[in-house]
């Protein structure tokens, strides 16, 4: 397990510089799984992805501010530990993706002035759908908390108290107010600006990425996609800035 304490050693630092291996040859996400939660019957591509960081990813004062949490949720979510104390924490975090919402958002003009912040409205999470898929993501990853590859470690689940009342942390009642109390985005917002045929007025770009109804302009990032991809969606916007230069060459 990564630790800062001994990441930062010498003996560390030497390990990495000349054998490349340690701690410091990590790449800080050791390993994902891309799942189908079986919930949605016409899905089957996966719909899930498990993230595993090999340390305790306690909250700081940056990540906790960017994620909007409560306040009450500072001790459970690790906020409170010491800075001497974090560095030699030994943990992993497991974390399930939503990575087919359901729920959709919105984003428009709040002024004619374009230096004037524009309205964004993500509405996570009001689709029940979204809710129910992370909800059997939280149970996938209790379940790998659980198997006998991680017993040996001593491995104990950090679930935080949700609500006022006790509740059996390993019960569908408790993921679903789990979900709807810590869930949080990673900033991958996609489909603002989606592709279609010329004729259809509900997309943004036509398939040669040009903005509709504006000379000269086109957009060729992941707010293109009609959907978002099943993985992650860095690969995908270099492919289509890759595809929107070969296209605007082939027309010069």
């Amino acid at each position: 397990m990564l630790t800062d304490k001994y990441a930062a050693t010498f003996s560390s630092k030497m390990k990495y510089l000349f054998q490349k291996k340690g701690m410091l040859s990590t790449n800080g996400l050791e390993a994902v799984a891309f799942l189908n939660s079986g919930l949605e019957k016409k899905y089957e591509w996966p719909d899930i992805q498990i993230i595993l960081v090999p340390s305790y990813f306690a909250l700081g004062i940056h990540q906790f501010s960017v994620l909007n949490y409560e306040e009450r949720y500072k001790t459970d979510l690790g906020y409170d530990i010491p800075e001497d104390e974090r560095k030699s924490f030994e943990g992993i975090t497991l974390a399930p993706v939503l990575l087919h919402p359901k729920s959709n958002g919105f984003i428009k003009l709040s002024s004619a002035d374009p230096t004037v912040p524009p309205i964004i409205q993500p509405n996570y999470l009001s689709d029940q759908r979204d809710v129910d898929i992370l909800a059997k993501g939280l149970e996938i990853c209790q379940k790998i908390a659980a198997t006998e590859a991680m017993k040996p470690f001593g491995l104990k689940l950090d679930l935080p108290d949700v609500t006022d009342t006790q509740i059996n942390k390993y019960t569908d009642e408790y993921r679903e107010q789990f979900v709807r109390h810590i869930a949080a985005t990673i900033y991958h917002p996609t489909g603002t600006c989606r592709m279609g045929a010329a004729d259809d007025s509900s997309t943004v770009v036509d398939p040669k990425l040009r903005v509709k109804g504006v000379d000269g302009l086109r957009v060729a990032d992941a707010s293109i996609m009609p959907e978002v991809t099943s993985g992650n969606t860095n690969a995908p916007s270099i492919m289509i800035g890759q595809k929107a230069a070969t296209i605007i060459l082939s027309e010069t």
